[in-house]
């Protein structure tokens, strides 16, 4: 049996983003207040529904993890872009990664979402065209990396026949391959 609908879910997604902002603007607290204007504004739109304190603090939990996760990915990708550059196509996998992990938890989440409001069909294209992505971009790899590879036997071909000696030639082979001793 599944548990019974939000009531804040039910409500007009206005008033939904406009409890959002006050709940971040009030650092998460005193709900009772954030209760009574809801149902003052639920009242005066002639909406027959009421909200209990509870309710208003169950939403703000999980608005709160959400925007917690959300932030929590941003700073990834910005250490990762600062840290890597684009070394081997780490930002596009991460990337990859973190949208995967959220289209998984929107799918987790369903059951908080209203259906009608949900495009499914949508999220599942979103979900295959990511799996592509990420497909190509490894494909991608792999064909540069043969690439650097056979530039690297080609240098040390060249070098070998040029007369360097033998701790040239491994260290040019080593620079091209981006392996540091």
């Amino acid at each position: 049996m599944m548990p019974p609908r939000s009531k804040i879910l039910s409500m007009p997604r206005e008033l939904q983003e406009e409890l959002n902002a006050r709940l971040v603007a009030g650092g998460f607290k005193d709900y009772e207040a954030l209760a009574q204007w809801l149902n003052i504004e639920l009242q005066a739109r002639g909406l027959a529904l009421t909200v209990s304190h509870m309710a208003v603090h169950r939403h703000g939990e999980k608005f709160a993890e959400r925007l917690e996760r959300l932030r929590l990915a941003t700073d990834q990708a910005k250490a990762l872009a600062d840290g890597a550059g684009d070394d081997e196509g780490a930002m596009s996998d991460a990337l990859v990664r973190l949208v995967q992990e959220r289209l998984f938890t929107l799918l987790m989440e369903m059951g908080d979402i209203d259906p009608k409001k949900v495009n499914i069909s949508g999220l599942l294209k979103g979900i295959a065209q990511i799996t592509k992505a990420s497909i190509s971009q490894k494909q991608w790899m792999v064909e540069i990396q043969g690439k650097i590879k056979a530039a690297a036997e080609r240098a040390t071909g060249v070098a070998t026949r040029g007369g360097l000696s033998a701790d040239a030639v491994d260290a040019i082979k080593r620079e091209i391959l981006g392996i540091s001793q």
